[in-house]
């Protein structure tokens, strides 16, 4: 269930809640899940029902108290997003009283980190690593891993955001060490990104590639959406300061869509301040004013100042390089304001950077010199010889860095001593050779000077000789390459020739199905969506299939898919479509286990069967929708949550049946529509807009919906590249 279904049948409890103990709970739940602004509503709604429970003794006190603690705690919450951090410590300190009433130490541990999060925060460091201390005590002390983890996680925060990157990457280890030890890919997957963070800022970009790849490894493994937008906007990061704008478009689109799915606010738009910044170094400053603009909506809406300082300092470098001083001004003055007081070095070395080039244009030379300083100091602090040592000896071994640390610090010094000493008499001996060596190397350079005039005549022939040959040799390889790619060509041409055997013909689906129409946009010139038709008994059935992969893999598996269906129902006279595809899936599993090893390809489809009226549907991942007559709304039926081919825990297909009225319209397709990323801002079609187009269009005759469907598509896909195969049927009755 989503979040906001799950909210709204929280509050349709609450309503219809039989005693106070349910309402209460319910109202607990809800404080949870709500928007932040209406946390303040419900929890004082769900703390006043608390007190009111307390003055009775029919209740179980410990309970309500809970309830009451965890409304009290998610104020705190709100009032850290929105940066009124007394109020926030206030209320996390209230929680901890209760905690402590009710002898819950997990919550007693979870309120001092949420209290040192907000010294972090509000730039109290000492108080923030005082509070952390004590968390880390209680969370030991229980062997709560959750909480372990979260304390370790936080500390290597606040030292990140101190530039005490040597405790911060001490400590982000031993993270890693709890987490592989619970098998936890989430906790891992947020780990390797931050770390990738670190070298990044190192310009370690080699290392920071490989954890962005492991931490979206462990992001699809936890299938945690969370996880992988932060992995791959990471992964864009890195390669945007790489140069490579191609990688960095894909990956900041493919985080975009990620973070959309699951409405992570903040997330989106750190997404979108970097998107900004991706077409501003393009030199596309309309497009990227436009993401930084919406990244300053969005974190103004949210309370996170850290996020604002940012877009409001990349703003200031916009308006500085415009020659709008007093915007910059503006600006960068209030992204210097939120740096100092979060404490954030990275943040403070880039305000300081672009405040001192405003000062420098507004002749505020005294204030230019030291936000000049100031600069680099923090970039010192962060980029510099001893923080590349200690992050490569905690990347070569953690585990022994922590066993012998002491030892290593006593090992490094003798060896820093004795190693200055040999260069001092080095130094000494290089004098005394510099001398004698002089005049030889004058001798030797007169000597070379006369050979290298020689040679450079004979190397000169010989080369005008080399380039000839080699200039054949070029063409000789570009005709074999030549002919290498049109024997290709000519295989995929073939494989296209053999796969559009297979599919019905124009005239075979019109003839059937008189009223339809067939979108198919193969991504390559073979595909792996594939429509299919056959007629048995007067009943007409068609699928819409999308097999594994596309390009020649995904067509080889769609002509084995495409022959298990005919053979079901043309030798075996199957119609039934859920034991079509029950017999299907036994199909093609026998055929691609013939070679002994296990082969997990296989197909998503939707297949209906349709007599007269009467429709009888079944899907595997890939639903149906219907649009009725006259309606504005479409209505859907979910498919089985699983593929044709290979699965963990196979069931067999549900049939479904549906009484159709003349005027009803069908619709089957595969993902490659609504999963293609465009629309100006690199953002996936998505499903909404895809229903959208079929109900503003389902007055037009089929053909019509067909070209204004393809319409829509390319104008969407604009200069992206088509992300997958394509295909819809619809089918009006």
């Amino acid at each position: 269930m989503s979040v906001p279904a799950q909210l709204d049948s929280l509050l349709k409890e609450v309503k219809t809640a039989k005693s106070d103990t349910a309402k209460l709970r319910s109202l607990m739940l809800v404080t949870e899940f709500c928007d932040i602004p209406d946390i303040e509503k419900y929890s004082n709604q769900c703390i006043e029902l608390a007190d009111k429970l307390l003055q009775s003794d029919q209740w179980n006190k410990t309970d309500v108290l809970f309830a009451k603690s965890t409304a009290i705690n998610n104020l705190g919450f709100m009032y850290h997003v929105y940066s009124d951090y007394n109020e926030a410590i206030q209320q996390y300190e209230e929680c901890i009283e209760i905690y402590k009433e009710i002898e819950d130490t997990l919550g007693i541990s979870r309120g001092y980190n949420n209290i040192a999060m907000v010294y972090k925060d509000a730039g109290d460091t000492e108080k923030a690593i005082e509070f952390l201390s004590q968390a880390f005590k209680v969370a030991s002390e229980t062997g709560d891993y959750e909480l372990h983890n979260i304390t370790l996680t936080n500390f290597s925060n606040i030292y990140t955001q101190q530039g005490e990157l040597d405790k911060a990457i001490e400590y982000l280890y031993k993270a890693i060490k709890l987490q592989e030890d619970h098998d936890d890919s989430r906790g891992l997957g947020h780990t390797y990104t931050t770390l990738a963070s670190l070298f990044h800022s190192q310009q370690d970009f080699d290392q920071a590639l490989v954890y962005c790849e492991k931490a979206v490894e462990k992001g699809l493994e936890a299938n945690d959406y969370d996880v992988l937008g932060s992995a791959y906007n990471n992964l864009g990061f890195v390669y945007d300061l790489m140069g490579d704008d191609s990688l960095a478009l894909l990956n900041y689109s493919i985080s975009l869509n990620y973070r959309e799915e699951v409405n992570d606010l903040k997330g989106i738009a750190e997404t979108y301040s970097n998107l900004g910044s991706y077409f501003m170094d393009l030199g596309d400053t309309t497009k990227g004013i436009e993401y930084i603009e919406e990244s300053v909506v969005l974190r103004e809406k949210i309370g996170n100042q850290e996020g604002l300082g940012n877009s409001y300092q990349k703003l200031a470098g916009y308006y500085l390089d415009k020659g709008d001083i007093n915007r910059a001004l503006d600006y960068g003055e209030k992204s210097f304001e939120i740096a100092m007081k979060i404490g954030y070095t990275e943040d403070i070395e880039n305000s300081a950077l672009v405040l001192s080039k405003i000062y420098m244009k507004l002749n505020r030379f005294e204030e230019a010199y030291k936000m000049h300083v100031l600069y680099l100091e923090k970039r010192d602090m962060l980029f510099n010889k001893e923080n590349q040592k200690k992050i490569i000896e905690q990347q070569v071994d953690y585990e022994y860095a922590k066993k012998h640390l002491a030892d290593s610090l006593n090992t490094a010094k003798t060896l820093e001593i004795a190693e200055l000493e040999k260069t001092y008499k080095q130094e000494q001996l290089d004098k005394a050779n510099q001398r004698n060596a002089a005049m030889l190397i004058g001798m030797l350079l007169l000597i070379a000077v006369v050979i290298m005039a020689f040679f450079a005549y004979q190397n000169k022939r010989r080369s005008e000789k080399t380039i000839s040959l080699q200039k054949l040799k070029v063409e000789e390889q570009k005709h074999l390459l030549e002919e290498s790619n049109k024997e290709i060509m000519d295989s995929i041409n073939y494989a296209h020739r053999i796969q559009t055997a297979i599919l019905p013909s124009s005239e075979h689906f019109n003839k059937l199905l008189p009223n339809s129409f067939v979108l198919y946009k193969p991504k390559d010139i073979v595909a792996g969506d594939f429509y299919w038709l056959e007629e048995v008994e007067n009943k007409v059935i068609f699928a819409a299939a999308d097999c594994t992969g596309h390009g020649v893999p995904g067509a080889m598996v769609s002509v084995i898919c495409s022959n298990a269906l005919t053979k079901s129902v043309i030798e075996e006279k199957l119609t039934d479509p859920g034991k079509l595809l029950d017999r299907t899936r036994e199909l093609v599993i026998q055929t691609l286990s013939k070679s002994g090893d296990e082969v997990k390809d296989g197909m998503d489809i939707s297949l209906c069967q349709l007599n007269g009226k009467k429709l009888a549907w079944a899907g595997a991942n890939n639903p149906l929708w219907l649009i009725k007559k006259g309606s504005r709304e479409i209505l859907e039926i979910k498919a089985n949550k699983q593929p044709v081919g290979v699965y963990a825990d196979p069931k067999p297909f549900d049939t479904h049946m549906v009484d159709l009225d003349e005027g009803d319209t069908i619709y089957v397709f595969s993902d490659g529509y609504h999963d293609q990323f465009g629309g100006g801002k690199g953002k996936k079609l998505k499903t909404t807009n895809f229903k959208k187009l079929l109900t503003e269009n389902n007055h037009l005759n089929m053909e019509e919906v067909k070209f204004k469907l393809d319409e829509f598509f390319e104008s969407w896909r604009g200069e992206f590249e088509q992300l997958d195969d394509v295909c819809i049927i619809g089918v009006r009755v």
